[in-house]
């Protein structure tokens, strides 16, 4: 693939710190079931408690987060 001259790829705000990893506090688990419900099961007008099942102490959780830090260099 090749490139227009003078233009970069990656821009300083382009450049993510995305991470697969297992949630790693309460807070990160409760956000992860928020997460699941809100874009797997409120679509489909579920209650909130249907994104948690019996299988779940089991399952291998993992989560993408952002790890930049929020204020960003413009």
């Amino acid at each position: 693939m090749s490139q227009l001259p003078g233009l970069s790829r990656e821009t300083r705000e382009s450049i993510a710190m995305y991470h697969l990893r297992v949630p790693q506090t309460e807070e990160e688990l409760e956000r992860y079931y928020q997460f699941r419900w809100e874009m797997l099961r409120k679509p489909l007008h579920q209650p909130k408690g249907s994104e948690r099942d019996a299988w779940d102490a089991m399952a291998h959780h993992q989560m993408v987060v952002d790890e930049q830090p929020a204020s960003r260099e413009r």
